[in-house]
């Protein structure tokens, strides 16, 4: 499995686990600081999943996960949040992540939800892309019947 992974804040944790599997994941990792990074540089890396820390300070992991979540660019792409503490979960899903990992879970663990959510977010921009398709054939469908 070949992805590209955004992050923001301190995701040495998750680096780690990932390289564990060199074999299954092959990885391009892209640090990002800014929603506006993010958004400058999305057609060009294409990413399959963002990490955030969540218990980053100011900009928190968690504002930028908000913000990538509610623009249309990004809304589609998985994030998985981080943190020292299981208590920040709450917190991760209210922001918008698909999933929450605690720093402390298991390397097993943590592979399989990367996977979940890489899958899951390919099969999301599959459908986005066919109801585009969909959506641009009835119009133009709409245009050759009234010329």
């Amino acid at each position: 499995m070949h992805f590209c992974v955004l992050t923001a804040g301190d995701c040495a944790a998750a680096l780690a686990l990932l390289a564990r599997y060199p074999n299954e994941f092959r990885t391009i990792v892209q640090p990002i600081g800014s929603a506006e990074e993010a958004f400058a540089r999305f057609d060009e890396l294409t990413p399959d999943l963002l990490l955030v820390d969540a218990d980053a300070e100011p900009p928190s992991g968690l504002t930028l996960c908000r913000i990538l979540k509610e623009h249309p660019t990004t809304m589609l792409l998985p994030v998985i949040a981080m943190s020292r503490s299981p208590k920040r979960r709450i917190e991760a899903f209210a922001a918008g992540a698909d999933d929450f990992v605690a720093r402390t879970s298991s390397p097993e663990v943590f592979r399989a939800r990367v996977e979940s959510l890489v899958r899951a977010g390919a099969g999301r921009r599959k459908q986005a892309a066919a109801h585009l398709a969909a959506e641009f054939e009835r119009g133009e469908h709409v245009r050759r019947t009234f010329r």
